[in-house]
């Protein structure tokens, strides 16, 4: 009798192991938030360490997103104010390029041709946040977000990844 409550216990344990894993990996599963217009909530927020709170968002193609950028440093904007800023997906050299000449030209820190970018936040300073409605890119793919304060860039990034 033992053994047979063992293996019955040890079945459903697997089983439960398999089903959460199996999920099928949808956001809603993940415990995504939306809004009441079905826009998926994401969270971002950048520090006086340049650093993202998060490195990698996962979106499928074309999906409703509401994007809140919270910049949670102290410094001041003036010495470390940070932005986020979707680009289109294009080489790392052409990216670096774009990021060096945005780096240049204060006050907003975004490059004159703007068509590489999908969307941007203003300059944010310490306790500002700023709301972006959009859809996600249409085509799979790699898109970097980053932020283009001068000297950011190379450290403050991460990929939205479209599925």
């Amino acid at each position: 009798m033992k053994n047979q409550i063992k293996l019955i216990i040890g079945i459903c344990v697997s089983a439960a192991v398999f089903l959460v894993g199996c999920g099928g990996g949808s956001d809603a599963d993940n415990g995504a938030e939306y809004t009441d217009d079905g826009r998926r909530i994401i969270e971002v927020q950048g520090n006086d360490q340049m650093r993202f709170n998060v490195s990698e968002i996962r979106v499928e193609a074309g999906q409703p997103l509401q994007v809140t950028f919270h910049n949670v440093g102290r410094m001041p904007k003036e010495s470390m104010g940070h932005n986020w800023v979707l680009f289109e997906q294009m080489s790392d050299s052409d990216l670096n390029r774009i990021a060096m000449e945005a780096a240049r030209r204060s006050p907003d820190y975004l490059p004159e041709d703007r068509s590489s970018i999908i969307v941007h936040t203003e300059i944010l300073g310490p306790g500002e946040s700023e709301t972006l409605e959009f859809d996600a890119p249409s085509e799979p793919g790699t898109y970097v977000f980053a932020c283009t304060f001068p000297g950011h860039f190379a450290i403050m990034k991460g990929n939205m990844i479209v599925e």
